[in-house]
């Protein structure tokens, strides 16, 4: 394995297991394809432990899939780790209940249910 490829696999094996030990009650969190995946138990809860975790969240993509079941797809971008992760909540997530909230689409930040756009240099 290549150092730059092993260096990588090191910091998300890392992120991992402090994910895991701060959120084992909202959550369970697992690896899968290189991705950091957490099912969500209670996003509320879980929401609020993964902005003291990462300082910053942005959320990065959101999706509603139907697979049997409603699920909430949002992957978002953990600024002091400088990581993506994955979060499937069951039911369909109101984004705006977790405030502030900004989507990244294109080198633009935009706060959902607002009209409001901001260039990312």
């Amino acid at each position: 394995m290549p150092r730059r490829r092993r260096r990588k696999q090191n910091v998300i094996d890392s992120i991992y297991w402090e994910l895991a030990s701060v959120i084992s009650s909202e959550g369970k969190v697992f690896l899968e394809n290189n991705n950091i995946i957490i099912d969500a138990r209670d996003p509320y809860a879980l929401w609020s432990r993964l902005q003291d975790y990462c300082e910053e969240v942005v959320i990065g993509d959101y999706q509603r899939v139907n697979m049997g079941e409603d699920l909430s797809l949002i992957e978002i971008y953990c600024a002091s780790k400088k990581t993506k992760v994955l979060v499937r909540m069951k039911g369909l997530v109101n984004l705006l209940a977790f405030t502030p909230v900004f989507l990244l689409y294109d080198k633009k930040a935009c706060i959902k249910g607002l009209k409001a756009e901001v260039n990312v240099l």
